[in-house]
């Protein structure tokens, strides 16, 4: 198993900046589904302990932000780091190598984030840095922390946005990006023939399907024989949808068949219509659940549909940009956005490469814009097969750069994210702290048994008292280590044994 060109590109830096070289400042630019994520396992992994302390990852999403806590535990990597998903509260690392947070967690309170970048030499990782515009409200308070790194790492899919505007911290020349570098700047850049080249993504065949109806605007009967861009978002929310729906449930669940392990992406407009499609799709074809940013267990949702316990996801933001679901071989895209970026990236949670999948599938209206998008992205992915096919052994040589194999975990809590393991910490002592304290805190009057308030508070006191003294220091439970956590269980588990 070997490293793509770009993950080789980043250790060769990390080896720059290990003998002296004063690098303080990488861009990288690599197609999405490439695996840019294990670059920041990779900085981690050279750097931590090599004139370094910490690893701070920065996503625009919390989902994406436990994404990378479990990437640092993957084998493939061999890391041997390991980070947590944080709030803006004190002590974001709790002990450990570092922290994943998001840019709204910085945003709406930065204070304890700098003040722990000022106690340690931190790497910064800002990931899916498009999102990032001049004097937009996350650039502020990422500027006091790119003062403070050691090292800043941008990480990008797409090196432009949608509006044409400036990305935040990007060195521009004469309106362009400029990838200069000098003795602190480096530039990593892959591109997707790049990605093609290695099968690190895997080329698309879409599936674009026309339209005709009517529908009222403004009072008036509007009829069309074709979608264009003025009547896609009316076609999008008819009845058009639904049958688009139903031409690629058929054939995804015929594909099953011979490939059990694929799963569908279905993309809406909204939120509400999103989970419309999620009921539809539940009540006739498979089971679909819908995920949206007004869940508070969107990430849980996404957790369960990256280890395949449905077959279908319905979101019209969240599965998207950054969403590692390599099981993922077919795509509805059913929204009426065509901005480059957010297409090249909505398109690229099919393209993950797996060794059963031969191709991603991707269905979309067949309007004028995605033709364009279409036709583009066919070009040059044909360009590359053909140069693999003339050249056979180039294609076997490339074969030692597969995906990274499935990694079965058999059990056990070793293999848990941190923050799944806080989780679970937490809940058994709060269970066991409040079955305690109310059990203590029953007297008998007047022949019945009565919880006394002023008596459970008084044993609560105590018991926390207890635990604060075998951790040695006072704290919330959410602000402990989870070594002090673990330490307040036994203690709390000692008491009860001997009350």
């Amino acid at each position: 198993m070997a490293l793509r060109k770009h993950q080789e590109s980043v250790v060769k830096i990390c080896h720059e900046i290990i003998s002296g070289e004063p690098i303080n400042m990488v861009y990288l630019d690599c197609h999405p589904g490439s695996g840019k994520s294990g670059d920041s396992v990779l900085f981690a992994k050279h750097l931590l302990g090599n004139g370094f302390d910490k690893i701070c990852h920065v996503a625009p999403r919390k989902s994406l932000v436990g994404q990378i806590e479990e990437d640092m535990l993957d084998p493939f990597f061999n890391a041997g780091k390991t980070i947590r998903v944080a709030d803006n509260g004190p002590n974001p690392s709790r002990g450990l190598d570092g922290f994943g947070i998001t840019f709204q967690a910085i945003a709406s309170n930065s204070e304890n984030i700098i003040a722990d970048f000022k106690k340690y030499r931190y790497i910064l990782v800002v990931d899916e840095h498009h999102h990032c515009s001049d004097d937009g409200s996350w650039e502020e308070p990422l500027k006091e922390l790119v003062r403070l790194a050691g090292l800043t790492v941008f990480m990008t899919g797409t090196a432009f946005r949608g509006d044409g505007g400036p990305i935040s911290f990007f060195p521009y020349k004469d309106n362009k990006l400029d990838k200069t570098e000098s003795k602190n700047v480096r530039w990593v850049t892959y591109t997707r023939t790049d990605a093609l080249e290695e099968h690190a993504i895997l080329p698309v065949k879409f599936n674009l399907i026309d339209g005709s109806g009517s529908y009222l605007k403004k009072g008036q009967r509007v009829d069309y024989e074709t979608i264009t861009r003025e009547h896609l978002k009316y076609a999008i929310n008819s009845d058009y949808s639904y049958q688009v729906i139903d031409a690629d449930m058929g054939e995804f669940l015929e594909y099953k068949k011979t490939h059990p392990k694929a799963q569908m992406i279905l993309v809406g407009m909204s939120i509400e219509v999103s989970r419309n499609f999620a009921d539809y799709i539940s009540k006739k074809w498979c089971k679909c659940i819908s995920v949206d940013s007004e869940m508070v267990n969107s990430s849980d949702i996404i957790k369960r549909f990256r280890h395949g316990e449905f077959d279908v996801l319905s979101s019209c933001g969240q599965a998207y940009e950054g969403l590692d679901a390599p099981h993922t071989s077919h795509m509805i895209i059913l929204t009426n956005i065509r901005s480059e970026p957010w297409l090249i990236q909505c398109v690229n949670r099919a393209t993950r490469a797996k060794d059963w999948k031969d191709f991603a599938y991707i269905t979309a209206p067949a309007d004028p814009d995605f033709q364009k998008f279409f036709k583009n992205w066919i070009w040059e992915q044909e360009k590359v097969l053909e140069e693999q096919e003339d050249k056979p052994e180039k294609k076997k040589k490339k074969g030692n750069n597969q995906p990274k194999p499935d990694v079965t975990i058999l059990s056990g809590e070793a293999h848990l994210p941190p923050s799944a393991k806080e989780k679970i910490i937490r809940e058994e002592l709060n269970t066991l702290i409040n079955s305690y304290v109310g059990k203590q805190s029953m007297k008998n009057i007047g022949g019945i048994n009565k919880a006394v308030h002023t008596e459970s508070m008084r044993r609560r006191k105590i018991l926390w008292m207890k635990v604060y003294l075998a951790i040695g220091r006072k704290c919330q439970l959410k602000e402990m280590t989870y070594e002090e956590m673990e330490k307040a269980l036994e203690t709390v588990k000692k008491i009860i044994e001997f009350s």
